[in-house]
């Protein structure tokens, strides 16, 4: 009788054991995948806000073009110094967006290709004001035209 006592408390604490074991290594495990889904989700998080960031300069851009456009039809002053003034603000937030997309380029490649969008776009906006200034200030349509082409 007292052997099978003996038995039977081994096999309680081995059983035990076995247990606290089984739920050591599942909690492991699920701590684990927790810290797996909070860093993907940070990822994840940081891309959209990369696109986010993308598209909110695309916006301004298209804004820049149509207003680009509506400066070369024959408006009055008022109109014409109020949309280079939103042509202007377009352009700074779009600076701004730029440096806020920067620091959340983690790949050469990311970074490869926010250095050339910096780079052709500082010609683009000489270009631009170089133009304006002559069709605007100087009222020389000509000049302008050959100047942008």
């Amino acid at each position: 009788m007292l052997k099978i006592r003996q038995i039977a408390f081994r096999l309680g604490i081995s059983f035990g054991i076995l247990l606290l074991v089984l739920i050591a290594v599942g909690w492991l495990g699920l701590h684990q995948m927790d810290r797996n889904n909070a860093r993907l989700a940070e990822i994840q998080g940081k891309d959209w806000d990369t696109l986010r960031l993308a598209e909110q300069a695309l916006r301004y851009s298209d804004t820049n073009s149509r207003i680009t456009l509506q400066l070369f039809l024959p408006q009055d002053e008022a109109q014409i110094h109020a949309l280079q003034a939103a042509r202007a603000e377009n352009s700074r937030k779009i600076g701004d967006l730029l440096e806020k997309i920067e620091p959340l380029c983690d790949t050469p490649e990311e970074n490869k290709l926010l250095a050339d969008i910096k780079a052709n776009r500082r010609p683009y906006v000489e270009s631009y004001t170089r133009a304006l200034h002559l069709l605007l200030d100087e009222k020389n349509v000509a000049a302008a035209t050959r100047q942008n082409l």
